[in-house]
């Protein structure tokens, strides 16, 4: 392996090259393809300096500015249970459905209430069988890792 050697003038825009590339490993200068220079940045964010030096000893400057990468979106659900309204003490049968633009985010996903959970089938769909002790409205939470928590309520009455 042969050892790397800088360019004898790097100008802004190599530079801006330089930097681009590096992030990446190792950008090649010229057509020629026979210089290269080894440029890696740690991943952090805001506004650093670097310099490079050529082989001639000039010493050029660079600021460059690092963004943190935005956070991936995740997909969104939508919750909806039925019954919506409930008797306290009766044993119901509550039939939830998740809907998602993602097929990933419909099947399996944990639906919670209270202690208890069940996962939903492939067409998001599960049926959990619950006895709500007392009155006022209670959540059904949905979640799944990578997707939005979806939530829907239910009124448990006297």
């Amino acid at each position: 392996m042969r050892p790397l050697r800088a360019p004898r003038r790097l100008n802004r825009s190599a530079l801006a090259l330089a930097a681009v590339g590096g992030v990446r490993g190792l950008h090649e200068f010229g057509a020629d393809r026979q210089r290269a220079l080894p440029v890696a940045f740690p991943p952090f964010e805001g506004n650093r300096d670097a310099f490079l030096t050529s082989q001639d000893g000039s010493i050029q400057h660079l600021r460059l500015t690092f963004a943190a990468p935005a956070p991936a979106a995740r997909p969104a659900m939508r919750l909806t249970v039925t019954p919506r309204r409930v008797r306290r003490g009766q044993r119901v049968a509550l039939r939830a459905t998740v809907r998602s633009a993602s097929t990933v985010c419909r099947g399996g996903v944990r639906l919670r209430v209270g202690r208890r959970s069940v996962r939903t089938d492939a067409r998001g769909r599960a049926t959990l069988p619950y006895r709500f002790g007392s009155t006022g409205l209670r959540t059904v939470v949905a979640t799944k890792p990578g997707c939005a928590v979806a939530r829907a309520r239910v009124r448990v009455r006297r």
